[in-house]
């Protein structure tokens, strides 16, 4: 949120003008006047806060409605209990209504509030975002933004104490604690219902199921740009350093993830758990094996690119950390892991199993 500017008083006809054109019948013009409404936040303070909730109060058009909560996060550090008010009205106003914008207007004062949650120290955005947790299928598009959102801070900060390590520490309990909720969610959707009988199930339960699945598969993708994406470059130290950080940060969640079955997240966990073997070899390749073992309920041994990743990794292992493998419990995930790819008839993976059969011969 952006620092306040100093600005001189507003000439009394200008702003009786702005004031005019606030309530004008042609919406647009109403909409002009809301996305700017920050800009006289210190020459006309009062009257911003009073249009703000003029228009989430009284205005008809959701499109000026969502820009007045645009505006609302320009001033909400001057008076964030109100701010948090006002959000909850829009929220309160468009509960359990359907229609074009409403689904829009409600995730920007639902996200107005998290965002006051990951900034500031407050109560009452602490518990909104435990209410938010406490119900991850219902609120299972909100979780999916909120995870987009703050994903560029899980690699903020230096370590100091500051404001950006503050909000990290914030970022990394954000994605624990929902792979968390999510997982547990699935997980009693799976024990309630039979899996392997999941194309009978009801519309309104697939929906749900795939809405959860769609957040985790978010999380993956974006620890996997966060470690490093598709960076195949040697690393700096200090890059290497915070891949350590991030995959120490990041454990808990990791181990959740692990646990999804959909194909696709699992393809870019581990690929993000490829980056972070230098932190935690013997840790890592458990976490891989994992996350195979798990998503091959959905076919991954049968993807020819989740193949090749996996062939990739076992031999960078072989190359250059063998020792992993006089580990017993390694050495059989290992071979468990290369098993289903060479029963699903990949000609790399029956290779390299060959291979290992001459390097410990």
């Amino acid at each position: 949120m952006a620092l306040a500017r100093p600005q001189n008083p507003l000439d009394p006809d200008v702003q009786a003008a702005i004031h005019e054109l606030a309530r004008d019948p042609v919406c647009d013009v109403r909409l002009q006047i809301v996305q700017n409404l920050h800009v006289l936040r210190d020459s006309d303070p009062a009257w911003v806060w009073a249009e703000i909730e003029h228009v989430v109060e009284h205005e008809y058009t959701r499109q000026v409605i969502d820009s007045a909560i645009q505006s609302l996060a320009q001033v909400a550090y001057l008076d964030v209990p109100r701010a948090i008010r006002i959000a909850k009205h829009v929220l309160d106003r468009y509960k359990g209504q359907q229609g074009p914008g409403i689904g829009q207007v409600c995730l920007s004062a639902a996200s107005h509030i998290m965002d006051i949650h990951f900034v500031f120290s407050n109560a009452e955005a602490d518990e909104f975002y435990t209410e938010q947790l406490a119900d991850p299928s219902l609120h299972a598009e909100n979780l999916l933004a909120w995870v987009a959102r703050h994903s560029d801070k899980l690699t903020i900060g230096e370590d100091t104490g500051s404001d950006q390590d503050r909000q990290r520490a914030k970022t990394i309990a954000f994605y624990r604690d929902t792979a968390n909720a999510v997982s547990d969610a699935i997980e009693k959707i799976y024990a309630d219902y039979d899996l392997a009988q999941s194309r009978e199930w009801p519309p309104q339960l697939v929906s749900r199921v795939q809405a959860l699945n769609s957040v985790l598969d978010d999380m993956a993708m974006r620890t996997y740009f966060a470690s490093g994406g598709n960076d195949n470059t040697d690393c700096t130290q200090e890059e290497l350093a915070r891949r350590r950080r991030l995959y120490r940060e990041l454990m808990p969640m990791l181990d959740r993830l692990a646990e999804c079955g959909v194909v696709h997240s699992a393809y870019y966990l581990i690929q993000a758990l490829e980056h972070f073997i230098p932190a935690d070899p013997a840790g890592v390749f458990r976490l891989i094996v994992k996350s195979v073992m798990a998503s091959s309920r959905f076919g991954y041994a049968f993807e020819s690119m989740g193949a090749d990743v996996i062939v990739r990794i076992v031999e960078k292992y072989l190359a250059d950390y063998r020792a992993v493998f006089s580990d017993d419990a390694r050495l059989n995930e290992l071979m468990a892991c290369l098993n289903l790819f060479v029963s699903a008839g990949w000609p790399a993976a029956q290779s390299l199993t060959f291979r290992l059969a001459e390097i410990w011969r």
